[in-house]
């Protein structure tokens, strides 16, 4: 004997709502576990200080002042702050991360700078968050630090191949703006002077 239409059709509107309800379910659990997963990674702590560190890598200056929390200083020189004064950094690794409790983390890194394999550690604070689920972060101490150059005799000289003149003058301490980490060869090279080149691996703000 056949249900009644109005069972029947009760029951096809029970088994839709339940499909719905099942996918519902699956899409809300997919999101929480995309939501933790990219907390854990690209919006973590070592993600913020990673980005960071990847600009600097493939020199890409604009993404890399944007970050948030990089400040200059309107006491030394912005003439370094081009793609083109950026030195080699490479093998960029987060190496710890440290939870020192209200929002604040200590990221500690490492990276080769010309030869040589360098450290450093950024301290970064959790600002909010982003649409409501993505943490966001800020440097605590902005990663700016000043390289200080004496050119002896003459003002003019060349940084990673960028030429600079000291504001100065010569033979008085030059400060320049600087991203850290960087590594950073000063030259000179005109028609009376010559010098030799000296190098400078800046792994730490300040």
């Amino acid at each position: 004997m056949a249900a009644p239409p109005e069972e029947t059709t009760q029951r096809s509107l029970q088994h839709i709502l339940i499909i719905w309800a099942a996918l519902l379910g699956i899409l809300i659990g997919g999101f929480a576990i995309t939501v933790i997963a990219l907390n854990a990674t690209l919006f973590s702590s070592s993600g913020f200080v990673g980005s960071y560190l990847n600009a600097l890598e493939r020199h890409d200056l604009e993404s890399a002042l944007a970050t948030p929390g990089v400040l200059g200083t309107a006491s030394a020189s912005s003439e370094l702050l081009t793609a083109d004064a950026l030195g080699d950094i490479g093998d960029v690794t987060i190496t710890s991360d440290v939870d020192e409790g209200a929002g604040i983390h200590d990221v500690t890194y490492s990276a080769t700078l010309g030869s040589a394999t360098v450290s450093g550690t950024f301290q970064i604070q959790q600002e909010g968050n982003r649409f409501g689920v993505f943490s966001t972060w800020s440097f605590l101490n902005s990663p700016m630090s000043v390289l200080s150059v004496t050119p002896l005799h003459d003002a003019s000289f060349a940084v990673n191949g960028v030429d600079v003149t000291a504001g100065n003058g010569p033979s008085v301490a030059d400060p320049l703006q600087v991203l850290t980490p960087g590594f950073f060869t000063v030259t000179h090279e005109s028609r009376y002077l010559t010098a030799q080149p000296k190098t400078a691996a800046v792994s730490q703000p300040g």
